[in-house]
């Protein structure tokens, strides 16, 4: 049993203010490919929506990603649309 709670992982304060704590095996099965984000990252990077200090930025949408041919990718416009709406804090 101590095995498991020294488990190397991630914790996540979701955007429904909950906390989450995800493995880092199982978290690597939800990363989304690079080439699919790409459009996503660099929207965020304009828009400054960057992790600062101790500050993780979270999304929540229905279909904010969405499974296209070749796997997962973000549905952009969702994506900005959240985030004029309501933008994290600095």
């Amino acid at each position: 049993m101590a095995a498991k709670e020294d488990e190397k992982g991630t914790l996540i304060r979701g955007a429904d203010g909950l906390l989450y704590w995800i493995t880092d095996d199982v978290l690597r099965t939800y990363k989304l490919p690079a080439e699919k984000t790409e459009n996503a990252r660099e929207y965020l990077d304009d828009a400054n929506i960057k992790a600062r200090d101790d500050i993780y930025p979270a999304f929540n949408a229905l279909g904010l990603v969405e499974h296209v041919a070749q796997g997962k990718a973000v549905n952009l416009e969702l994506l900005k649309t959240i985030t004029k709406r309501r933008r994290p804090r600095p």
